[in-house]
């Protein structure tokens, strides 16, 4: 039972990267400006793509919806490894030997 959620746990974080992912690509998609087909010259051509560039990453970081997405999928990731890690946590406690009482493994070398 527990491997079961804990697996809809990854799948949903799956999904929530999966949308943020979409969510991106409308968002830069959204900000790709028109431009005509005219020929132009090179370093024209080089600037007006670096502006175009910064516009649309400044467009994406700012989307809304990129946001809400984002913060959706981190908290999702966060939450699924918080209850794996809780579940090794757990399980450390339980191995024979944990805890006061059990047999140290010394990591000194012997004296030659």
């Amino acid at each position: 039972m527990a491997d079961d959620a804990r697996s809809a746990d990854w799948e949903e974080v799956g999904r929530r990267f999966g949308d943020l992912g979409h969510r991106l690509q409308a968002a830069w998609s959204e900000s790709q400006p028109d431009r005509p087909g005219g020929e132009s010259d090179g370093a024209r051509k080089v600037t007006a793509a670096l502006d175009d560039l910064k516009a649309s990453i400044s467009h994406t970081v700012s989307d809304p919806d990129v946001r809400t997405a984002a913060a959706s999928a981190t908290s999702t990731f966060t939450d699924a490894l918080a209850a794996n890690l809780r579940q090794l946590a757990d399980w450390i406690e339980q191995r024979p030997g944990s805890g006061t009482g059990g047999d140290v493994v010394s990591t000194d070398k012997p004296e030659s």
